[in-house]
């Protein structure tokens, strides 16, 4: 099923590309940091993004200024499709939430998480939920049994939908999957009937709530530490030059999220406008949910492990993995120096 699940996004995966280019900066330290020295003038970092969760914080935080490698973008719809173009060999590094990477390693498809991010409490906050329509009799995860659920195989969405039937003593069996791409397609699912429950982003839900057609059932809170990943092909890891790159891309990152925690209203419409939602839901997500990117320490090693065994033990994963040979901890201190941070809540 691994190999199914990169291969079946890869032509789902839209693209567009732009570049960000300028005079060197703090990458020269960074290149110190990770034993490299490169002349980044000459390299091509090519990013694999969703919904702007990269290019939107980098350019509202001044973070694409004075870049000394170029960039070239790629967007997409989900994070398997990220890893496909990685596998295929047209990103270097891309945006996805934690199953991904385990369906790839199954597959041995040659990448690995370099970064990580997620909530600021991770046990209280989730950037998921799952919701149905504001007259539907679910009122329960429990009532979901025998009822169709919309969800993305390979996903966050998926591991949710499992966790959330487990805590009531189901099993995914217990429900009927859908599998449906992109998002639009699984809310136009929610509205005509044809599923009973969606799974998907906070901020897609809470914009449904807003618009009068959802209701929130649960969030992801406690089922998942609803972390996303910064995950590169084991090929640009390997160039000295591009993963010195991807060691200043990531320290950007984390400092551009850094700026967003503490410009809501400044950069609400921004996230508004990427994520078609009203501002007032923009801000409500933001300041409920912030994001911060944190070294690869063993909490996040223990998350990914865990939910590769319970992917195993509902049969959608059919080989015990041992996730941490998906990490590569080389920017950890880069990240840390970049956020004051000395590792993510336990």
């Amino acid at each position: 099923m691994a190999a199914a699940v990169i291969a079946a996004v890869l032509s789902a995966c839209g693209s567009s590309s732009g570049s960000a280019s300028g005079a060197p900066s703090a990458a020269a330290t960074n290149a110190a940091a990770t034993g490299v020295a490169a002349d980044l003038s000459q390299v091509t970092l090519r990013v694999g993004d969703e919904y702007d969760i990269f290019q939107g914080p980098l350019q509202a935080a001044g973070q694409l200024a004075n870049v000394p490698y170029k960039v070239k973008w790629s967007t997409f719809v989900s994070g398997p499709a990220v890893t496909a173009a990685e596998v295929g060999g047209s990103i270097d590094v891309g945006e996805m939430s934690d199953p991904p990477p385990i369906f790839a390693q199954a597959a041995d498809a040659g990448i690995k998480i370099v970064g990580a991010q997620e909530p600021q409490n991770p046990a209280t906050q989730s950037s998921f939920a799952i919701v149905v329509k504001p007259n539907s009799p679910v009122t329960s995860v429990a009532q979901l049994k025998g009822k169709k659920v919309s969800l993305l195989n390979g996903t966050i969405l998926q591991y949710i939908a499992i966790r959330a039937l487990l805590r009531e003593g189901l099993d995914y069996g217990d429900i009927t999957p859908v599998n449906v791409n992109p998002p639009s397609g699984a809310t136009a699912a929610l509205q005509r009937g044809s599923v009973d429950a969606l799974i998907t982003s906070r901020t897609a839900a809470e914009g449904l709530v807003e618009q009068g057609q959802a209701r929130v059932l649960i969030t992801g809170a406690g089922l998942s530490r609803s972390l996303n990943y910064l995950v590169a092909s084991e090929s640009a890891l390997n160039d000295a030059g591009k993963s010195a790159a991807i060691g200043d891309f990531l320290q950007r990152l984390a400092k551009a999220q850094q700026w967003v925690n503490t410009h809501i209203d400044e950069y609400a419409p921004v996230y508004a406008k990427n994520n078609g939602v009203s501002v007032p839901v923009a801000v409500k997500v933001l300041k409920e949910v912030p994001i911060v990117y944190v070294p690869i320490t063993e909490p996040i090693k223990s998350a990914q492990q865990s939910e590769a065994d319970i992917f195993l033990q509902q049969g959608i994963l059919k080989t015990k993995l041992d996730t941490s040979s998906e990490f590569d901890t080389r920017f950890n201190d880069l990240v840390a120096a970049a956020t004051g941070s000395a590792g993510p809540a336990s």
